[in-house]
Parts: structure tokens; C-alpha cells; sequence
């Protein structure tokens, strides 16, 4: 595939099996070369973002961010909603001109001090949001 869309985070509950390491591992194996994996990782509860993030530094992935918080009362009225993407992909040239559409999309920078979440960790408290 050349795109990959991964939405299944908005509810309370997170299905952390596909956020870990192998299960991105796991979609890269189904992509083609500079093919894309996309999360819409909007939730009330959780930031998922670190999380990718992390998953991304470790398998040697780019990392991008789009947090669309402010809905204007217009596009609110046309049933727009407020929503975060993360995007995946081995280097920001497979990414075209969103790797370079700033402030829209930013990198994502991983902290190392974060355990990377695996098949075998998980710290879903560790992403509830602030």
C-alpha cells in the first residue's frame, strides 16, 4: 500500500496493540517503499502523540504532527471537529510538501527517557493528557 490509515483511538478505551512497536513494524512490512502510515489519534483522554513518537525513533521513522483544535463556527456548522493526525514514514521526503506545510504539520521529537511501548509494555496511564 502507499497509505495506511489508522483510526480506532477516539473512544475511552485505546487499543495500545496498535501502537507498539511491531504492530507499526508490522504495517511498514505492507507498504510500499515510501509508503505512509497515518494515525488519527484524537481522543479526550489520552495524547498518543509521545507514543508514536517514540515508536517512530526506535524503528528509525519521521514523525509528524497535525492538532487541528481550533474549528472556526462555520466549518463547526459543516460537522468539522476538532482532530489530531500523526504521520509515519522512513524519511520526510516520502512525506511531499506536508513534511514542509509549517505551522500545519510539525515533527514530532521523541523522548528517549519514554519506554517505547512494545507487544510485552504498555503505560496507558503514562498517556493520559494533561
Amino acid at each position: 500500500y502507499d497509505l495506511i490509515v489508522i483510526d480506532a483511538f477516539s473512544s475511552d478505551v485505546i487499543p495500545s496493540h496498535l501502537l507498539t512497536r511491531e504492530a507499526v513494524a508490522m504495517y511498514r512490512t505492507r507498504l510500499k517503499p515510501r509508503g505512509v502510515i497515518t494515525f488519527h489519534v484524537s481522543n479526550r483522554f489520552f495524547d498518543l502523540t509521545p507514543v508514536l513518537a517514540r515508536v517512530a525513533d526506535d524503528l528509525g521513522l519521521v514523525a509528524y504532527v497535525r492538532d487541528d483544535r481550533d474549528v472556526p463556527p462555520e466549518r463547526a456548522a459543516e460537522a468539522k471537529r476538532a482532530s489530531t493526525w500523526v504521520v509515519l514514514a522512513g524519511e520526510s521526503a516520502d512525506l511531499g510538501q506536508l513534511a514542509s506545510a509549517a505551522p500545519r504539520w510539525t515533527r514530532l521529537a521523541s523522548s528517549i527517557r519514554e519506554r517505547v511501548w512494545t507487544d510485552d509494555y504498555v503505560n496507558v496511564l503514562g498517556a493520559l493528557a494533561d
